[in-house]
C-alpha cells in the first residue's frame, strides 16, 4: 500500500493528467509489479481513473492512471 500512497500523493500525478505504468515505475523508482499492484489497489478510489488513452508523458496509446476532478476522463 505504501507504494499506492507514493503514487497518488505524487506531485507529477495531478488532475487531468494521466500516466502509464512504466512512467509511473519510472518518474517514482518503482519497478513494474510494484506500479501495478500498487494501481490495482487505487482503482477502488473514487478519484482515480484508469482508461486507455496516450499517457500525459510519453504519448504512447496505453493503459493510464490519474486523478480525476470530475470534469476530465481517460475516455
Amino acid at each position: 500500500m505504501l507504494a499506492a500512497r507514493r503514487i497518488a500523493f505524487s506531485s507529477s500525478f495531478s488532475t487531468s493528467r494521466f500516466f502509464c505504468h512504466a512512467c509511473i515505475g519510472r518518474r517514482l523508482e518503482l519497478n513494474a509489479g510494484t506500479v501495478q499492484k500498487a494501481v490495482w489497489d487505487l482503482r477502488s478510489r473514487s478519484d482515480i481513473r484508469v482508461g486507455d488513452v496516450p499517457c500525459s508523458e510519453c504519448g504512447q496509446q496505453r493503459v493510464v492512471v490519474g486523478h480525476e476532478d470530475g470534469s476530465t476522463s481517460p475516455r
